[in-house]
């Protein structure tokens, strides 16, 4: 909230710049402040974007390994990473491709992003009830409920 706020301030003070921090921070301030925005911006989204793809990686490895001709055989270098050097570097090779996958669906278009959005967000929807259930509830009234409905 507080950051539109912001840009409602600094649009109605630079009304003919349009953007969005570089350019407000260009026009108010400096090239070198613009700049040093700039680069914040894209370590934040880079850092996001890998923690993410990171965690989708973690995710879609325990989803395969449900499969019980799965279970075990996928190598740690694959999901949930290698460590390497004592722990210092972990090797991950799932997420750089989930990375590239996201980014050629996004590369695609408005539309076809956002059909990716909605099944990802209706999974998620979907299978949060199952969980609290599954989560919260002793596991035999669990399955009686279950075998119930």
């Amino acid at each position: 909230m507080l950051n539109a706020l912001c840009y409602a301030e600094l649009s109605s003070r630079f009304p003919a710049v349009v953007g969005g921090a570089y350019m407000y921070s260009y026009s108010a301030f400096n090239e070198i402040t613009a700049f040093l925005v700039f680069v914040q911006l894209m370590l934040d989204y880079h850092i996001g974007a890998a923690s993410i793809s990171r965690s989708l990686a973690s995710y879609a490895v325990a989803l395969l390994e449900l499969f019980p001709a799965l279970k075990g055989s996928i190598p740690l270098w694959m999901g949930s990473g290698k460590e390497l050097l004592g722990g210092l570097l972990s090797l991950n090779i799932l997420a750089p491709i989930l990375l590239a996958l996201l980014t050629l669906v996004l590369c695609q278009g408005v539309r076809e992003s956002s059909a990716v959005n909605s099944v990802m967000t209706a999974t998620k929807v979907c299978f949060f009830p199952f969980n609290f259930l599954f989560l919260s509830l002793p596991k035999k009234l669990f399955f009686t409920i279950l075998f119930l409905l």
